[in-house]
């Protein structure tokens, strides 16, 4: 059996750690697919579905996944191990590090593109054109360094450990983030069509409702609360015996589930603004 973590390297207390939890989980999928997926598959019957999914699947997935890292004190490929040694299955925990790779190897490119793009913003004049996110995508040199300039600050982060590290710059970018949040959804709800947004987002019509609806819930859950991703074993191995793993579970789910509503709020109402600022210039 593998030894607990030692106190300096375990999270120094339960906001932190789901905060950077949260922050593991938070990304492209809530704030960008699963608005998108809503609206394809019809607001808020799709809604309703992957509510259900979040809860009934999603929130004993997650709640396994800490406690296998709780109780192993290692990560994905450790904790199968810990399981069982002898198993033949026991070597699939080299599954989760694979998936995890693979993930990191286009979400960081598209964080790279990202930064360049807030840089592009915050860096030209007034008086200069802005170019695209599409033009700046294909600018292959600046891409790269932004790109290696990133991952050598994740480097820096992961290499100041856990408290120091992961934990404080979660402390200081997620409310970060929220506050970003808040201030969209306000500015959303001031257009014009944010009723008529908010309308189309919740109304539920089974109608539009298919057993590709289901499996496009399935998936939105898992990927955005990152299960079988290894991340939640692996932040999970840090935790002590004594923290409460329901409640916390609970915790990173609600503000998983709380992002991804914030964004479809946020992107419904100026979707059908643009929808009337286009139909518009092309009747005059």
């Amino acid at each position: 059996m593998n030894k607990s973590p030692l106190p300096s390297s375990t999270w120094s207390s339960k906001l932190g750690f789901v905060l950077s939890a949260a922050g593991a989980a938070i990304g492209l999928g809530n704030i960008q697919r699963f608005p998108s997926v809503l609206v394809q598959e019809g607001g808020g019957a799709f809604l309703l579905i992957y509510l259900l999914c979040v809860l009934f699947l999603g929130l004993p997935l997650v709640y396994s996944e800490l406690r296998l890292g709780q109780v192993s004190s290692s990560g994905p490929y450790g904790a199968y191990r810990y399981l069982s040694s002898r198993a033949p299955w026991s070597y699939l925990g080299i599954v989760p590090v694979l998936v995890a790779f693979f993930i990191l190897s286009y979400y960081s490119v598209m964080t790279a593109w990202t930064v360049s793009f807030a840089w592009e913003l915050l860096s030209v004049d007034t008086n200069t054109k802005v170019k695209t996110f599409a033009e700046l995508s294909q600018e292959t040199s600046r891409s790269f360094a932004f790109f290696i300039s990133l991952l050598l600050v994740l480097a820096l982060v992961l290499l100041r450990g856990i408290r120091v590290g992961i934990e404080n710059l979660c402390r200081v970018l997620m409310p970060l983030l929220f506050l970003l949040l808040i201030f969209l959804v306000m500015v959303s709800l001031t257009l014009p069509s944010a009723y008529e947004g908010l309308q189309t987002l919740f109304t539920v019509d089974f109608t539009r409702l298919s057993s590709r609806s289901l499996i496009l819930a399935l998936g939105q859950a898992f990927f955005s609360l990152c299960i079988g991703e290894g991340v939640l074993i692996t932040y999970g191995s840090y935790l002590d015996n004594k923290t409460p793993l329901l409640k916390t579970s609970i915790s990173i789910i609600a503000l998983d589930t709380l992002v991804a509503l914030m964004a479809a709020v946020i992107i419904f109402p100026i979707i059908k603004f643009s929808k009337h600022y286009v139909e518009q210039q092309f009747h005059h």
